[in-house]
């Protein structure tokens, strides 16, 4: 908003009366598009929304994909409720019903991978660890931006890999002779289980089949006592009696105090709800940003500690990010972009139909007279598994379920990942509205999986330890021409044309343990059964070079026709049939 211009002819006056008319034009939205480009929204053929870091930031997520739900017209998020889980996001519905349907993610210009590290066996339900999603590891204190690139149009210039979307995020810089700056943001989240989605037992009737007892003289006596029947894993059971004395599981561990004595049959005291905590998650975030004439620096520091609702969780992560640029001369210019993160996580959940998922015995197979303060005393001085789902009074092992103290204490996984991140950024101005730009990105990162069977487990259990390491590296090297003209008072060209060379490389080792574990406790490959051990080992790299090219064309700052081509040629196919093209109008 201003004013116009007026012109007016002094004379002999000596006073001079000016009324100055409002001069209001309607500024247009500047969105980021492909390849970080500034554009004027409603120049665009295709939808662009953009969120800000202070609406990304409000939410606290560990994982920042989930804090886009409901923010974004057409996009739905779809989230584990496990300890960092996965965050999935369709942008306009599902695509297709096998594959990935997941969106590009890039950040400052790099393209950074979030491919699944989960088993088929997890992804359809069968059991196992959800361990997240790379995308994870964006820091939501660091995004100024995110916007979400909708259709094929706006994805073209990234090819095949833009399929179903891009999401374009951009970091907060410092600024231009700005002092020093210092920012600190602390926050603490607490969280429980929801206990309406809990399931809700009958206390009526126990442990059993059917109204049946197992008998046996424990205290050598002559007289039987009468037992639960422990190795039943339903409660079909007796009726409940508080008048009826009977010898409860943690009666039958022979060699302690209480072996052999009994208790009222009656349901739990304790029930489903005492095996969760509170989860508690601490963020803390410094920053430092500033700038010069020339030059300008941000950089961040992240620190997120947090306790999970299941027993021995946990999950800690450390996330460094520097921003710097520098006007070397009035033309060229030089930026940099580097992230580094490191993730350790200890006791995911296990999910779906496996023993590693205490929800699968509480929701189906369980015993309505148990008591989980009881359940917490889950190994004796041993060592040994003190399990409900004993064999029978004379076979202490558990017979096809695990104390679920044992499995989250015993039984855990633990993961961790080191990723680096990040690019140099070229930029040479030819002539006015005229630049030569050049991109190198980097998107790196090792991570390794242990997973484990304690000896001592369930008989249906065969002890293991597993141990998977993954290695992904990616480089891009772009050098594009960017054009923003007008050519006169009513039309303007904008666009660009580049060329980019893509290198990837996977690498994966998986060794595990054969046939059981000699001794407890020691989670090594050398403490197989079997010297032949589990053993696979991959390696794949590709290469992709590209052209590409977008051309807009402005009348009057109304009417746009946008026209955007890329051609790419693969190293995975054959010489001769190895290129694709995708055109977009």
């Amino acid at each position: 908003m201003g004013f116009e211009k007026t012109e007016i002819t002094i004379g002999a006056q000596s006073v001079i009366d000016v009324t100055l008319k409002p001069d209001v034009q309607q500024l247009g939205e500047v969105v980021v598009t492909a390849l970080g480009i500034e554009r004027d929204q409603k120049s665009l053929g295709y939808s662009v929304q953009e969120v800000s870091g202070e609406q990304l930031s409000e939410a606290k997520e560990q994982n920042v994909i989930n804090s886009l739900s409901g923010k974004v017209a057409g996009v739905q998020v779809r989230s584990s409720n496990t300890m960092g889980g996965s965050a999935n996001i369709l942008i306009r519905g599902t695509n297709t019903l096998a594959g990935n349907n997941q969106p590009l993610f890039v950040v400052d210009g790099v393209p950074i991978d979030n491919s699944s590290y989960n088993s088929a066996d997890q992804e359809r339900g069968g059991g196992g660890y959800d361990y997240g999603n790379p995308a994870a590891d964006l820091n939501p204190e660091d995004i100024k931006s995110m916007s979400v690139l909708k259709g094929g149009s706006a994805a073209a210039l990234y090819g095949s890999r833009a399929l179903y979307g891009v999401i374009l995020i951009t970091t907060k810089k410092g600024a231009k002779n700005q002092g020093v700056g210092v920012s600190v943001n602390s926050s603490v989240t607490f969280s429980q289980v929801n206990k309406n989605t809990l399931p809700q037992h009958q206390k009526e009737y126990g442990a059993g089949y059917g109204a049946y007892w197992t008998y046996a003289d424990l205290d050598g006596d002559g007289v039987d006592e009468q037992i639960v029947n422990t190795a039943d894993d339903a409660s079909w059971g007796a009726k409940f009696d508080p008048n009826l004395e009977v010898v409860h599981w943690d009666a039958l561990f022979l060699g302690e105090d209480n072996y052999g004595e009994t208790r009222p049959w009656v349901a739990g005291e304790a029930g489903i709800e005492e095996f969760f905590e509170t989860g508690v998650s601490l963020r803390n975030n410094i920053s430092v940003s500033g700038g010069t004439e020339k030059a300008t620096y941000r950089l961040s520091y992240t620190n997120e500690d947090t306790k999970g609702i299941v027993p021995n969780s946990s999950m800690k992560s450390n996330k460094v990010a520097l921003n710097a640029s520098l006007e070397m001369t009035e033309k060229l210019k030089i930026s940099t972009s580097v992230n580094y993160v490191g993730n350790d996580v200890i006791g995911r959940y296990g999910t779906g139909y496996s023993g590693t998922n205490v929800m699968q015995s509480f929701g189906q197979w369980f015993q309505t007279n148990l008591d989980f303060n009881r359940l917490k005393n889950y190994k004796d001085e041993a060592g040994n598994q003190r399990a409900w789902n004993l064999a029978g009074p004379s076979d202490p092992r558990g017979y096809y379920f695990n104390n679920p103290y044992w499995v989250v204490n015993e039984n855990y996984q633990s993961d961790g990942r080191d990723r680096v991140f990040g690019n140099v950024f070229l930029e040479y101005e030819l002539a006015d509205g005229i630049k030569l730009n050049g991109r190198s990105t980097l998107d790196f990162y090792n991570f390794g999986q242990q997973e484990r069977v304690n000896v001592g487990s369930a008989i249906t259990d065969v002890p293991s330890y597993v141990r998977r390491e993954y290695t992904f590296m990616e480089r891009n090297d772009d050098f594009f021409v960017t054009v923003d003209k007008y050519l006169n008072d009513n039309f303007s060209i904008s666009g660009l044309v580049g060329v980019n060379h893509r290198n990837t490389t996977n690498a994966s080792l998986q060794m595990g343990t054969f046939r059981g574990m000699v001794n407890k406790d020691v989670f090594a490959i050398s403490n197989t059964v079997s010297p032949e051990v589990e053993y696979t080992d991959d390696f794949s790299e590709k290469a992709q070079r590209s052209v590409y090219g977008n051309l807009s064309f402005g009348f009057n700052d109304m009417l746009f026709l946008d026209l955007t081509a890329r051609n790419d040629w693969s190293s995975t196919l054959p010489e001769g049939a190895n290129s694709y093209f995708y055109p977009s109008v």
